[in-house]
């Protein structure tokens, strides 16, 4: 006896077909809108590493040491 229960002619109403499709097309739109807000992002970092880059930069510390070591060693040439 053959069961009837295992047939090859299960279908999903149309109903649910368009509801999968509709699924599919809601979340393949969510993702590019995703990708494109990470592409902009990605972007304005981008653009303000290059501007940080680009930007003269102050050595003070550089400037305070040096400046440090001079009165020290005047101080200390003075003390001898």
């Amino acid at each position: 006896q053959s069961s009837s229960h295992y047939k090859n002619d299960y279908y999903l109403p149309i109903k649910h077909l368009n509801e999968i499709e509709r699924s599919r097309v809601r979340n393949a739109s969510a993702k590019q809108n995703l990708y494109d807000r990470i592409c902009r992002d990605n972007l304005v970092l981008y653009q303000r590493l290059l501007a940080a880059s680009k930007r003269t930069m102050i050595d003070d510390k550089n400037e305070t040491y040096q400046q440090n070591l001079t009165s020290f060693t005047t101080k200390r040439s003075q003390q001898r």
